[in-house]
């Protein structure tokens, strides 16, 4: 399992702080019974701590009293129990709900939807109008709409997910010259279907190496590093990127790779997370403060003890260049 230095968390802080008004039935509570109840995490202090408060309210998941220091329950927060969201953080892209018509099924969209659509809206979705007929368990089901506008657009979540995990491609990378018939879990036929594949990229390369292909743009580098972290790497090695996988970074000058730091804390100007909200994110991190959700998220990128494994390995590998399609056998971009 990858390993973590633990975070300083916001957002599981404004679930806490909603959690308290629904356990106290939405009565108004004072801003330092909130901190009081949140005293054994040093870096929630009462400003801060009123600061989460006020911009859940803002959000309508609560209310500031008329003259008091106090918070109470509003509709969002109800909304948001009622819907089964209060006591689950989970990332804005992984939770879905299906929209049907009838007995057939158009689609899914994230759960967060739930808090946007009404019966009678008149939402937008696959290039059409839909008036929203019922909420059910079962989805959110929905009737062509003559309507010449929409009531309420759909959220996304923002960017979505960046791939997979960079833990996962980096070790990935090592299962290529590790893995066997016996290991494999797979059927013989199967078997050596991907053997062919796997002999010809270890008769390419070694696992200490960073195979590279020359294309007419530029360079594509097979790091393993994931998505995000490819990302990071192509923001450090500056230049034009020109297409970032799970796989490989293409970029249009040679990277020099002995001089790539050996620490998240050098790379975070690079890391630094983007303002628009992601799928990777939670609802309780995207209704924090600007600055929170940055802080977050940076803190999610420092803590993490794995990425010094990848940018080691990356910094040590001799780099072999490789014939344009040889990974092309996996199912992973």
């Amino acid at each position: 399992m990858p390993l973590a230095s633990p975070h300083q968390l916001y957002g599981a802080m404004g679930q806490q702080c909603l959690s308290i008004l629904e356990q106290r039935e939405g009565a108004f509570t004072r801003i330092q019974d909130f901190a009081d109840d949140l005293a054994t995490l040093p870096h929630l202090d009462r400003p801060a701590v009123e600061l989460i408060l006020a911009e859940l309210a803002s959000k309508g998941l609560c209310q500031r009293h008329g003259y008091k220091n106090q918070y109470g329950a509003s509709d969002g927060l109800w909304e948001l129990s009622e819907q089964g969201m209060l006591f689950g953080n989970f990332p804005l892209g992984s939770r879905t709900v299906d929209l049907r018509h009838g007995k057939r099924l158009l689609g899914s969209v994230p759960r967060l939807n739930l808090l946007r659509v009404h019966q009678g809206d008149v939402i937008r979705f696959a290039g059409r109008r839909w008036s929203v007929s019922a909420l059910r368990p079962d989805g959110v089901h929905i009737e062509p709409s003559n309507a010449r506008r929409h009531d309420v657009d759909l959220s996304y979540g923002g960017s979505g997910r960046d791939g997979l995990d960079f833990f996962l491609t980096n070790n990935i990378w090592a299962l290529i010259f590790t893995l066997t018939e016996q290991t494999s879990d797979m059927d013989h036929p199967t078997w050596e279907a991907l053997n062919q594949c796997l002999a010809a990229v270890r008769e390419a390369c070694t696992a200490d190496s960073l195979p590279l292909t020359r294309t007419p743009q530029g360079t594509r580098y097979y790091t393993f590093g994931g998505t995000a972290l490819n990302k990071v790497l192509a923001r450090w090695a500056g230049g034009q990127a020109l297409h970032i996988t799970d796989t490989y970074i293409e970029i249009d000058h040679s990277i020099d790779w002995s001089g790539i730091p050996m620490t998240t804390l050098d790379l975070l100007p690079a890391a630094r997370p983007p303002a628009a909200p992601t799928g990777s994110q939670t609802l309780f991190q995207k209704n924090l403060p600007a600055d929170f959700q940055e802080r977050e998220l940076s803190e999610a990128w420092l803590k993490d003890e794995e990425i010094p494994h990848v940018l080691h390995r990356l910094r040590a590998a001799a780099q072999v260049p490789v014939p344009e399609g040889l990974f092309q056998f996996m199912a992973i971009k």
